[in-house]
């Protein structure tokens, strides 16, 4: 410790590796005592408080060599005065000889020969703490190292996401608004469009309002067509003749996998012509529930077959039309009829007609509405 002077050197012992006499309480460094740190390191809490300074230990009392092997046996009779001085000084010779090497066999402690149990196990705890020690801050420093590099990559790489972050945003901004407007638009042209069609619809129905439509003819390739209509105007007693016929033809399928025959287009003089051989067709079948007009009318071989004539409808109201019969054999609706390119609907007798406009106000029938 600071403040304590080495009995051998004199000077300030500055460390804490130094030993004390256990006889003159004397402190001496390590140098001084001829003691390596090693064996200071090696040396047990005992061995360290029975040390003995160097001039202690020269103090120590010769012990008794009697029976030193060095030494000559003393004869039995009594020898003169220069024998006496002779034996004596050969003694004494002898007797320094055996003190000193007797000195020299105990300058070295026995327990500084010989390793302890404890002290190897001291040892060996002490090497491998400092392998281990050595290895973890290795490891340690590696780790710490790829760490310390992976986060400066990930610092450095933190402005170049910012800045595709921005970009993204600003674009998913700008994408975001042109959505917006073309939504707008969309609505908008789907608002002109139903319009159009609407219109589109009325004027088809307007360039039809002459028109009548054959279904359920048998075709033959030597067919008059005129003659066909003329045959079923007299049977359902309608006074047309070839004269209010202006055009009547047959039109392609609609599918063409379908074994029915091709419809029958009339265009007649004008639309009070085709009103009443609607009119005539209806009250026939209506008098005559059991043999509705059928091919065997118009004089046709072969099993009779029914004959239905309508308007000619545009596609979009031919498609409604459609939907409405199903939708009143769903809802129990009882009629179900056209008149002018216009689809009604009634559900008995008693109720009020329903006029469809589109798919929408179809859907919107409620049961309320159905019973009323």
């Amino acid at each position: 410790m600071v403040g304590n002077k080495c009995s051998g050197c004199r000077q300030n012992i500055t460390t804490r590796e130094f030993l004390v006499c256990s006889t003159c309480s004397s402190k001496y460094d390590l140098l001084c005592a001829n003691v390596g740190l090693k064996r200071f390191n090696l040396m047990n809490h005992e061995t360290r408080h029975c040390w003995k300074c160097p001039e202690c230990h020269s103090k120590q009392p010769k012990s008794d060599n009697t029976n030193s092997p060095l030494r000559q046996p003393l004869q039995s009779n009594q020898p003169g005065p220069s024998n006496v001085s002779v034996l004596d000084e050969t003694s004494c010779e002898t007797s320094n000889v055996t003190i000193r090497a007797r000195q020299q066999s105990q300058a070295v402690p026995v327990d500084d020969r010989y390793v302890t149990e404890d002290s190897l196990r001291r040892i060996l705890s002490e090497e491998l703490s400092c392998v281990i020690e050595e290895k973890i801050k290795k490891l340690v420093t590696v780790q710490l190292g790829t760490i310390n590099e992976r986060i400066t990559e990930f610092s450095e790489s933190i402005p170049y996401f910012n800045r595709q972050y921005e970009e993204m945003k600003a674009e998913l901004q700008e994408k975001s608004a042109i959505i917006t407007g073309l939504q707008k638009d969309n609505e908008t042209l789907q608002s002109s469009v139903k319009a159009l069609s609407q219109r589109l619809n009325l004027a088809e129905q307007n360039m039809r309002e002459s028109n009548l439509e054959i279904n359920g003819v048998p075709e033959h390739k030597t067919e008059n067509l005129s003659t066909l209509l003329t045959q079923i105007a007299k049977t359902v007693d309608c006074h047309i003749g070839d004269e209010d016929i202006h055009h009547i033809t047959r039109v392609a399928k609609l599918n063409k996998d379908s074994d029915r025959p091709r419809m029958v287009i009339a265009k007649l003089r004008s639309p009070r012509h085709r009103d009443a051989m609607l009119a005539a067709v209806a009250k026939f079948n209506k008098s005559n529930p059991k043999e509705k007009l059928s091919t065997q009318h118009l004089g046709m071989a072969g099993p009779p077959k029914p004959v239905f004539v309508s308007e000619h409808l545009p596609p979009a109201i031919k498609s409604l039309h459609a939907a409405a019969r199903l939708k009143a054999k769903k809802q129990d609706f009882k009629f179900v009829w056209v008149r002018n390119g216009r689809i009604f609907l009634r559900r008995n007798e008693y109720s009020p007609a329903i006029l469809i406009r589109s798919i929408e106000s179809l859907d919107s029938i409620t049961s309320t509405q159905q019973r009323s």
